[in-house]
């Protein structure tokens, strides 16, 4: 009789869950950059970082779980979010990744277990798990600037094109300048490591709790050598907002772009012009980098000043619903969660310029019913 079995991921199993990722057409990572998801969260505490789906000894299928706290009237909460479910195309047990979601979802010891970066193939999939789109389609909004529009024009050319060779020029985000604006300072993450991060996290509504360690932590990737990293806004020695950015490439043969993989800011007037001022900030450092865009998910977490004054800008909408959650506290109902909140910060496709390894991207499509995209 076979023998299957659900258990923690550990170090051992990272060659197969590479070996998983590989076949379901991802990127993969390194060694050195998995055990840093997995194993050097500072916030994971003794929750499981992930789980394996085993038959007869071969590892089938994984999901990672990875753990953030948050402030919520006055208490802690640490709520879980699964990412990188990936299953083995050729096994023998069809159901393995939806098995393993399950145990996930039923996992004690949060107050929520979240996927906020799900694809079209397995947002559909999630409800028959116990897992609602509590936003509906709000979370299918992003916002985008265009910044570089010569860019584009050239990223749609053949790559033998003499016009093209612009197109392989590495791009670069300068996070290290400081800049001025009005009564603010905007600084790189090393400038801030004695701030005070309070006036993030002093309001009623839900916040992830936030400090210097946690984000430098965000932006050691091993798999990495720059492109990404922080930009911090000061008041006095106060952090009043503060902006994650990366850049990546969405997909192999697609332009490179700038995403925001963090925003959080300051109640009140204080926090309101903090975050116009910071939003011009990462429009400029976008534009300095060449990059041809400015990419925004969850557009809902910056005030909607802020996204006015930074000018012209397009909407767009995924067909498929990526945020899902079985929220275990009614209160948690009125939360909407920010890309910070999100996976975006390992998940998103490295830019080759960018990367510490050689790539070893996956070969097969995405768009296969029984491949499992990145959820998170």
């Amino acid at each position: 009789m076979s023998r299957d079995e659900i258990r923690i991921v550990d170090a051992g199993d990272l060659p197969d869950v590479s070996r998983l990722v590989r076949q379901c057409g991802f990127p993969d990572r390194t060694e050195q950059g998995w055990a840093w998801v997995l194993f050097a969260n500072p916030d994971q505490g003794e929750t499981p970082p992930g789980w394996v789906y085993l038959h007869e000894g071969r590892v089938l299928a994984f999901v990672g779980n990875f753990i953030m706290p948050y402030r919520f009237e006055g208490q802690t909460l640490r709520l879980a979010t699964g990412h990188t479910l990936v299953t083995d195309l050729h096994g023998p047990r069809r159901h393995a990744g939806m098995k393993l979601m399950r145990h996930a979802r039923e996992q004690p010891g949060v107050a929520a277990y979240l996927t906020l970066n799900n694809n079209k193939i397995s947002a559909p999939l999630l409800p028959r798990i116990g897992l609602e789109p509590w936003l509906g389609r709000s979370a299918c909004r992003w916002t985008e600037w265009i910044t570089n529009p010569l860019r584009l024009m050239l990223g749609k050319l053949p790559g033998g094109h003499p016009a093209a060779e612009r197109f392989e020029r590495p791009l670069l985000l300068d996070f290290e300048s400081t800049g001025r604006a009005r009564a603010f300072e905007i600084v790189p993450l090393s400038a801030a490591a004695g701030a005070d991060f309070a006036a993030l996290t002093g309001s009623g509504r839900m916040t992830r709790a936030v400090s210097s360690d946690q984000l430098q932590y965000r932006v050691s990737d091993p798999d990495r050598t720059g492109g990404i990293g922080y930009r911090v806004c000061l008041s006095d020695g106060r952090v009043m907002a503060l902006a994650g950015l990366s850049l990546t490439k969405p997909a192999p043969d697609r332009l490179d772009l700038v995403e925001v993989i963090d925003w959080m800011a300051a109640d009140g007037e204080a926090g309101r012009a903090a975050q116009i001022a910071l939003l011009h900030d990462c429009l400029r450092l976008t534009r300095d980098s060449r990059a041809a865009k400015l990419r925004l998910h969850y557009p809902d977490a910056v005030h909607p000043d802020a996204l006015k004054a930074a000018g012209w800008h397009l909407e767009r909408h995924c067909a498929h619903i990526p945020c899902h959650g079985d929220l275990r506290s009614p209160a948690l109902r009125t939360w909407c969660p920010g890309p910070g909140d999100t996976d975006f910060f390992f998940s998103l496709r490295t830019p080759p310029t960018c990367r510490s390894a050689p790539a070893r991207d996956g070969q097969i499509s995405g768009d296969r019913p029984e491949a499992f995209r990145r959820t998170g």
